[in-house]
């Protein structure tokens, strides 16, 4: 579950041997204390007598519900936490990216092909399955390079590191990515090399007023030395990197003409997935460049980056099983102790004509009591938590209160099964053998 491999060598070793004795004889001596102060309270002659019911038995069973309901708080507290998880993770594989994700496959390390990047290209567009390709320095999910950007003419104040990377012409077309503002770069324009296409982000960031007239300065030392680019287009936002961070300000710049790069994009028409990975690899290999053929697709990259965010997920609703499987045993122990407990009053009251539902109602009101107010008591602390833990995300769902709401009613739900059983069996017994319980 947490990805990591653990050796028994390593974990059990002569150092440890000693400590885990003693967690072992400190764990047997803090279970077995209870139950020995508790049967040393029993007096002599009322244990000949088989009257078994301890003094302060009121105490015992305020002690077990406390128990019972620290058990549920926390149950619910992880429940809540799961179900908020989940409606996170699902508004993040929902969420709108800036780009199409679908049948976008990605070819790693591409300047690999070397001199063989353009005829690469050309030989695999011939493939009525392959719409579009598109060669970059960096595509969403990885590490983006960054410069110094100003605005040509601005004070040295107004200086600000952006992320920067290069693309060829159809790099937009083939991601699927909008236009906000002006035009694309386009094969025909040799002219293209002197100019930038910024995001909706750098725009606002580096203040521009005037697209058409201000010029982008990257700062390589001394004005007069640094490129200055003119802004021909602004595409609308997309997302590079995990909605943990916010979308950041990005230039975009032509890749020159046999340029390097490191990524290629394709884009695949639905139900030839296969088909075509066989032939981009067999066209990789007539190209003979010594490199393996790597991919992966975009829709992969990117849950890539939201791993840990699945293993927190995995973890909660393991635990969360876990804790209300536990506090249900707890609850069933309740219940048994109060019903033996209650055995001479269930007794009396069945001799006055009280019937199955009617006892079944009055004992388990009394634990569903307690269910309530652990839900009173979770209800809070899972809100701070979580609240704590979506703040991760720049881009976040509002707490749903409906989480609450279901994690209220499955720990009724369970709660009233698992105390049914007992209040069904004290129901259904003998008034007579009730009254000579004790």
């Amino acid at each position: 579950m947490a990805n990591k491999q653990l050796s028994l060598n390593k974990l059990i070793t002569w150092e440890m041997l000693p400590l885990l004795f003693g967690i072992v004889v400190f764990t047997g001596i803090l279970a077995g204390s209870y139950p020995a102060f508790y049967l040393s309270a029993f007096s002599p002659i009322k244990v000949i007598r088989k009257q078994l019911i301890a003094p302060g038995k009121n105490t015992n069973l305020k002690l077990r519900s406390l128990l019972v309901l620290f058990q549920f708080t926390v149950s619910i507290g992880l429940l809540i936490a799961t179900l908020v998880i989940f409606r996170q993770m699902e508004y993040i594989q929902n969420k709108n990216v800036g780009f199409d994700t679908e049948q976008l496959l990605i070819i790693k390390r591409a300047n690999g092909l070397g001199t063989h990047m353009k005829s690469f290209k050309q030989e695999i567009l011939k493939n009525p399955n392959i719409s579009n390709a598109a060669y970059s320095i960096d595509l969403p999910g990885d590490d983006y390079s960054t410069n110094s950007h100003i605005i040509k003419g601005k004070p040295a104040e107004q200086l600000h590191i952006i992320d920067l990377t290069y693309v060829d012409p159809d790099y937009f077309e083939t991601m699927g990515m909008k236009l906000s503002w002006g035009r694309f770069y386009k094969h025909d324009f040799q002219t293209d090399s002197a100019n930038v296409i910024l995001n909706e982000q750098a725009v606002k960031v580096l203040g521009f007023t005037d697209l058409e007239t201000e010029r982008l300065m990257r700062q390589q030392g001394p004005e007069e030395v640094s490129p200055h680019f003119r802004v021909i287009g602004v595409v609308k936002d997309f997302h590079f990197q995990s909605l943990h961070q916010p979308v950041r300000p990005m230039a975009i710049y032509l890749l020159p003409d046999g340029g390097w790069a490191n990524r290629m994009a394709v884009r695949i028409k639905a139900g030839k997935t296969k088909e075509v990975i066989e032939f981009l690899e067999n066209t990789w290999n007539d190209m003979q460049t010594g490199h393996p053929f790597e991919f992966t697709f975009m829709d992969q990259t990117l849950a890539s980056l939201y791993n840990n965010d699945r293993k927190t997920r995995s973890i909660y609703s393991l635990f969360s099983i876990l804790a209300l499987f536990i506090a249900a045993l707890g609850l069933l122990g309740l219940a048994a102790y109060s019903t033996e407990s209650r055995t001479n009053e269930i007794g009396i009251r069945k001799v006055l004509g009280a019937g199955e539902s009617t006892i079944v109602f009055m004992l388990t009101k009394e634990f569903i009591r307690w269910v309530l107010l652990a839900n009173i008591i979770a209800w809070p602390l899972a809100w701070i938590m979580m609240n704590h833990w979506l703040n991760n995300f720049a881009y976040r769902i509002n707490m749903p209160w409906d989480v609450y709401l279901l994690a209220t009613l499955v720990t009724i739900v369970i709660s009233w099964f698992t105390i049914l059983y007992q209040a069904l069996k004290a129901s259904r017994i003998n008034p007579a053998s009730s009254l000579k319980h004790e």
